[in-house]
């Protein structure tokens, strides 16, 4: 049975520029809303037009497209595909079971894709999660290929889930954080393990620059003083905390065994119905409907959740 219903995800997203500060060294700042909006809109004067008037981008060697669809009042409504290179992909007719081949000329791909809005007055990105589909974190590499002439780099940040936050809150004892996140340069790890910038540069072929952190408490003991120490913290470290893949805690109270709770899993998501038997039958203009009505509901709540 078709799935008549998709998860939207919330996040905020930030611009950062990297200053340095010295020859082994810099610091960062985050744009603020009005400099943002004019950093984007230097990358959208700078992609390619359609007929229709999307304009269009390919990054990683053309596996992955953005396309901006609609950009009014700072709000933009955007796809994101990537290309599919299976050849084992075939229409089957669903009445009589049979299939035909796809027919796609030298030139054409198959693309797996989704849609998103970002509003630059709030910046926070409502993100379709379509199964297969891109998933956000690609958008950093989108936005850093045409920010890293500026040392401008694209970061984005989990909305934590309120009730998630309330249950932790009540929890007599923390005794462990886990927290992985993605650094954008050298600096951090040179800083970190005391090696030159110089010997990071000898590297070739680097994916991914990542930093793990792991907290722990004195044997039943716990981590935080208070409950409101406890919010405090993990508000802090999700707002300022960039491109985090793993955010854990481990909590319990008195008289129960410890569980691990997954902050990146709990993220602020709401699912919404389609409106259709099938997310085939939706047009353009229908995912954007399910978006921005899904966003502009719990806009203030997002909104407060940021704010903290």
């Amino acid at each position: 049975m078709a799935n008549k219903n998709v998860n939207i995800s919330f996040y905020q997203f930030t611009f950062d520029k990297s200053i340095p500060t010295g020859p082994n060294s810099s610091t960062s700042s985050t744009l603020t809303k009005e400099e943002s909006v004019i950093f984007f809109n230097k990358i959208y004067e700078k992609m390619k037009i359609l007929s229709n008037g999307h304009r269009v981008s390919e990054i990683f060697e053309k596996d992955f497209v953005v396309e901006f669809i609609k950009y009014d009042n700072n709000v933009l409504f955007a796809k994101f595909g990537k290309h599919n290179s299976s050849n084992t992909i075939e229409i089957r007719d669903r009445s009589t079971l049979s299939s035909e081949p796809v027919q796609m000329t030298d030139t054409q791909r198959l693309e797996l894709f989704t849609y998103f809005i970002a509003d630059f007055n709030t910046r926070i990105i409502s993100y379709m999660n379509i199964f297969i589909a891109p998933h956000i974190s690609f958008l950093k590499k989108f936005f850093d290929s045409f920010g890293i002439a500026e040392n401008t780099f694209f970061n984005t940040s989990i909305i934590l889930d309120k009730n998630m936050l309330n249950n932790i809150i009540k929890k007599g004892f923390v005794s462990k954080i886990d927290i992985s996140f993605a650094v954008p340069n050298d600096d951090i790890l040179s800083k970190e393990f005391e090696i030159s910038k110089s010997t990071f540069a000898s590297l070739d072929n680097v994916r991914t620059r990542r930093v793990s952190y792991t907290i722990t408490a004195e044997k039943n003991q716990n981590l935080f003083r208070d409950a409101n120490a406890i919010g405090t913290f993990l508000n802090e470290v999700n707002r300022k905390a960039k491109s985090i893949s793993k955010f854990t805690l481990n909590a319990k109270n008195e008289n129960e065994k410890t569980q691990s709770y997954d902050l990146i899993a709990s993220k602020f998501t709401k699912n919404v119905d389609l409106g259709a038997p099938n997310i085939t039958q939706l047009k353009e203009d229908d995912f954007y409907d399910l978006l921005f009505n899904s966003y502009n509901s719990h806009k203030q709540e997002l909104i407060s959740l940021i704010q903290g």
